[in-house]
């Protein structure tokens, strides 16, 4: 397979690039009885090749745009997508994405890391990384992918709409069920939002910082989608009824209760606030979220600092993991922050740490 060859960026202006990703019918010539079935339709997104164009632009000169949100280390293997006349592999869980986002008959913009950074280039990928937070403040929408459809996804995501759009005109408290013990298609609601809250976009680092400066954002899974607004009541909602089921007891209540929604509600409470803090406090609370590389426990979070500027932390891989946190430590103590001597953690530490430097990579 011939690899992708990238056009090289000119970072003085603020150049990056944007996925034109074409419609079906840019390639495909749909019957209109396909067109009126969405089950057919459905079957021709899953099943056809998917043609992209990549175009590099200066992002202060960009046109509309989606951002999306998603995270990498899914199961699934690799799938092949064109772009520029070229097979590229990228994950399953991108490709799923990419369908999602698909339309009939418009070509759409959009910015996926995967794609538009040349993952190869460290200097170019540090250099991107850095721009991350204004390249999902720009976009016209974010879209947070959960994942493709499955685990009941499609009942919990409807679930989500129908009673998180109306979590302002309920009385909390006076309708304790909320069909939260219904089942939906066969399937449990309470076992769909189980598997749903679990998956692995809730827990990635990277994830903070897109939803967080995000203009405007919606949550997709599979073919469905859910406003901000929706999620966010409704995880209200699960939140404040596990403790009525608690007091309630019963088999079918103690389901709910394995419903954990704190980490869904922590991304969405830091979004909702914009509350700007400093990075050792960022580090120490959202440590719970995962990377695949462990520079990214404190990259991730630069963006959304307070103080990184100030610190001179700038996002590099070209530097090692033990150098990023030896930077990192030892520039949060120049400025008088001793307390990072309390993160120390004695197990299992990262390559070889000085003892004074704590070891972010651990949970």
């Amino acid at each position: 397979m011939t690899s992708y060859h990238y056009e090289p960026l000119l970072p003085p202006l603020h150049q990056v690039r944007l996925l034109e990703l074409l419609p079906l019918r840019e390639k495909f010539t749909l019957q209109e009885s396909i067109l009126k079935s969405s089950t057919c339709l459905s079957i021709v997104q899953l099943s056809s090749p998917i043609f992209c164009r990549l175009h590099v632009l200066s992002l202060h000169e960009a046109p509309s745009y989606i951002a999306l949100s998603y995270a990498w280390c899914q199961g699934g293997g690799r799938r092949n997508i064109t772009v520029d006349n070229v097979r590229v592999p990228v994950t399953a869980n991108l490709d799923q994405a990419l369908r999602h986002l698909r339309s009939q008959d418009e070509p759409i913009m959009l910015w996926a890391d995967a794609l538009c950074i040349n993952q190869e280039d460290v200097v170019e990928k540090s250099e991107q990384v850095q721009r991350m937070k204004e390249i999902y403040e720009r976009a016209t929408e974010v879209v947070a992918w959960l994942g493709p459809g499955g685990e009941g996804s499609d009942e919990a995501m409807e679930w989500i709409r129908a009673f998180g759009s109306k979590a302002r005109e309920l009385r909390i408290g006076s309708t304790p069920a909320l069909q939260l013990r219904s089942r939906r298609n066969g399937v449990s609601v309470v076992s769909s939002l189980h598997s749903l809250l679990r998956r692995p976009y809730w827990e990635r680092a990277w994830v903070v910082q897109e939803v967080t400066v995000a203009g405007s954002i919606s949550f997709a899974c599979g073919t469905k989608s859910v406003p901000e607004e929706s999620l966010h009541y409704a995880l209200r909602l699960i939140r404040n009824y596990r403790l009525y089921f608690l007091l309630h007891g019963g088999a079918e209540n103690k389901a709910l209760l394995e419903i954990n929604p704190s980490t869904a509600i922590d991304l969405l409470k830091v979004r909702r606030t914009k509350e700007i803090s400093p990075l050792i406090y960022l580090i120490r609370r959202l440590s719970r979220f995962k990377s695949t590389d462990p520079r990214d426990k404190v990259l991730a979070f630069l963006g959304i600092s307070e103080d990184s500027e100030d610190l001179g932390i700038l996002s590099d891989y070209s530097k090692s993991t033990e150098h990023v946190f030896i930077q990192t430590a030892r520039a949060l103590i120049c400025k008088g922050l001793y307390e990072i001597l309390s993160m120390n953690n004695s197990y299992k530490r990262h390559g070889n740490l000085p003892s004074w430097v704590p070891d972010w990579s651990n949970p």
